[in-house]
């Protein structure tokens, strides 16, 4: 979870989950989130929803950066972004994973193993880089 310096040192001050409420939080919009891992602000805080929302994860970093309040945000996107900072980071921490996947029909042909060879490659390479 990141806010953007400047609106910190304006904002009440956050020592723990419960002032999460005090704060506007940037997020998905709500009814059309196509995956349950997007669906994370009640992780953080029971009943948390999103003041403004975005299906745009660049909308949302933008909105962040432009003072409208908290966001949740990959870690490779925030740390691109110098005045974000990190918001309770020893006591919320949100990790996903994702699936490559084919039909069984599909999942041996020279395409697909090819395609699956090239993305563990790049993830390789990457390292820690989406940790």
């Amino acid at each position: 979870m990141y806010g953007a310096r400047t609106y910190l040192d304006a904002a009440p001050p956050i020592r723990s989950r419960a002032d999460i409420g005090d704060h506007p939080f940037i997020g998905y919009v709500d009814d059309p989130i196509f995956t349950r891992s997007l669906n994370y602000l009640s992780e953080i805080r029971p009943h948390l929803r999103a003041r403004l929302q975005s299906s745009s994860l660049h909308a949302q970093l933008m909105a962040t950066i432009g003072r409208f309040g908290l966001c949740v945000l990959p870690a490779y996107v925030a740390r691109n972004a110098p005045d974000l900072v990190a918001v309770l980071p020893d006591e919320i921490s949100l990790r996903r994973s994702y699936w490559m996947i084919a039909h069984a029909n599909m999942a041996e042909t020279a395409q697909v193993r090819l395609t699956q060879r090239f993305v563990y490659k790049l993830m390789t390479e990457a390292g820690a880089f989406f940790a």
